[in-house]
């Protein structure tokens, strides 16, 4: 069920408890649910039925008095009982199967059994972290939300690549799908904590979203002044320098440091991410080269060496975020350079460009992904997450 417009996310759990059908020695207090997902498949609307995305896994509780003394046994398909006790026993259950109906048994020592059945119906919800790639900088309408202001800081637009993708994600058996855009335009890795724009930190917002299958994150790119050399580069004044820094500044996110436990700060931020939604998949974006390979005779006043030195930053941005990743359980690196190659910022050809060149009105735009690259961004999600 495709997430309604109403943006509520809510979990839904419809249970059915059997009556004894031997004794009552045996029988079915409560059963509750908490942060219940089932191991079921979701299916990528308007794509082949093969891209699929495994939601997080959540456990469901069944509590039963057998009276004192009686030890219970139990039994269920495709589950598996973490957690047992006499007397007012309670069950685990962790669903590894593909969701639907499910029924437990639980059997005395004497033999006294009670069946109770589940029918799961499985919430997913989808995080966007980050900074402006991951907002959907430079592609207006902006939507406020609770804690930006008036002024709509953050800029996270309404077509962001990554919002698109989630509300092309359906969920089987009445589920539904949520979607919570925390990327900020401008956000650097240290205020994924503190926050920024007015807005507490994005990851103590995540930590508190229930239900959370997917985190998207695309970080790094302003903490190596990506905005500086943007901007002292397109002028050709300075520009040697702000690559020179951003050199410096890659080393200072992607070498191990006392710091931070050992690890980069890059990979820190990855686990922090992890361990506030444990349960769900990380997709981590790279970053599209600004510039044309070949052709930069439209990137005036950039020659072909300057925009050749800007796209090897780019490059080796990229390389050090997937090489980090690599060391990260449950994470994707999704490489935005492929599916935008011949789209750069200022191709011979402008139709042909995905990237906003220079936007002299708002240059806050400036080389960041057009209507277009934003669809791009989408599909690549997809398919590095099927």
């Amino acid at each position: 069920m495709k997430l309604g417009r109403s943006g509520r996310w809510c979990s839904a759990v419809t249970a059915a408890v059997a009556t004894m059908t031997v004794v009552t020695s045996v029988a079915w207090v409560t059963q509750t649910a908490s942060a219940v997902q089932a191991g079921e498949e979701l299916q990528w609307a308007q794509r082949p039925p093969e891209k699929v995305l495994r939601p997080a896994l959540g456990d469901t509780t069944f509590t039963v008095d057998a009276g004192a003394g009686n030890a219970l046994s139990w039994s269920g398909r495709a589950a598996s009982c973490l957690k047992t006790s006499s007397s007012a026993a309670e069950c685990r259950v962790r669903d590894r199967s593909r969701g639907g109906s499910m029924s437990f048994t639980a059997t005395t020592p004497a033999g006294l059994s009670s069946t109770a059945g589940t029918q799961v119906v499985s919430d997913v919800t989808i995080v966007s972290l980050g900074e402006s790639y991951a907002s959907g900088e430079a592609n207006p309408p902006f939507v406020t939300d609770d804690y930006d202001t008036a002024a709509n800081g953050c800029h996270r637009s309404g077509t962001a690549g990554v919002r698109q993708m989630a509300q092309r994600v359906r969920v089987p058996d009445e589920g539904s799908t949520g979607f919570k855009h925390l990327a900020c335009s401008g956000a650097t890795i240290p205020q994924l904590t503190t926050g920024t724009k007015g807005e507490p930190g994005q990851l103590a917002r995540l930590a508190a979203t229930p239900n959370v299958s997917l985190v998207t994150l695309s970080v790094g790119g302003n903490d190596i002044g990506m905005s500086s050399i943007v901007s002292k580069c397109l002028p050709a004044q300075g520009c040697q320098e702000a690559l020179a820094q951003a050199v410096t500044a890659l080393d200072a996110i992607s070498t191990p440091s006392p710091a931070y436990g050992g690890i980069s700060l890059l990979e820190r931020t990855y686990r922090d991410v992890r361990k506030a939604a444990p349960h769900a998949r990380l997709a981590i974006t790279g970053y599209p080269l600004l510039f044309p390979v070949n052709d930069t005779s439209a990137c005036t006043p950039l020659g072909k060496p300057v925009s050749d030195l800007v796209n090897a930053v780019t490059l080796e941005l990229n390389r050090r975020i997937e090489l980090i990743a690599q060391k990260v359980p449950d994470t994707t690196f999704v490489d935005l350079v492929e599916p935008f190659a011949g789209h750069a910022s200022c191709e011979r050809v402008p139709a042909k460009r995905w990237l906003t060149f220079v936007d002299p009105v708002n240059p806050v735009y400036s080389l960041h992904p057009n209507t277009r690259g934003q669809v791009e961004i989408r599909d690549a999600l997809e398919d590095a997450l099927s």
